[in-house]
């Protein structure tokens, strides 16, 4: 009987390693993304983790949520960690549009574990080549 007890210890030991794994790797993903342009007469703002999408298209408006499927959580967060968020302020913007009104400003804020990383200004569709696959998942919401 003592060995019965010991398997069942053992297995007891090795799904609660399994479920302590699965949730850290849930918390390594709890990322909050926001992206906003702006222009004196535009205003695009989208906010989404994993369990919202939120998008705000007027400075003046109310954002209009609505729940984030899994399947595009998934792929936003498989994207996003393809990103080194430590240099996400040294990307340089491809484009200068936005410094003389030709481009909204655009800007990319990730929140991971109460930290927050964000991007230098570039402009709205033209972001830095390492955020590009990112932004245009995100911009694709504002459509």
């Amino acid at each position: 009987t003592k060995e019965c007890d010991n398997k069942k210890v053992l297995n007891d030991t090795k799904k609660s390693e399994v479920t302590n794994i699965q949730n850290s790797q849930m918390q390594q993903k709890d990322y909050i993304l926001e992206y906003s342009a702006i222009t004196r007469g535009t205003f695009k703002e989208i906010i989404i983790n994993s369990s919202s999408i939120s998008i705000k298209k007027d400075r003046n408006s109310k954002p209009v949520t609505k729940e984030c499927p899994n399947k595009i959580w998934s792929n936003i967060t498989k994207t996003l960690d393809e990103v080194d968020l430590s240099k996400l302020a040294d990307l340089k913007a491809p484009t200068q549009k936005r410094t003389y009104d030709a481009a909204a400003h655009a800007l990319l804020k990730v929140t991971v574990h109460g930290e927050t990383y964000t991007s230098a200004s570039f402009d709205h569709g033209f972001p830095p080549e390492e955020i590009k696959v990112l932004c245009d998942k995100l911009t694709e919401f504002l459509e």
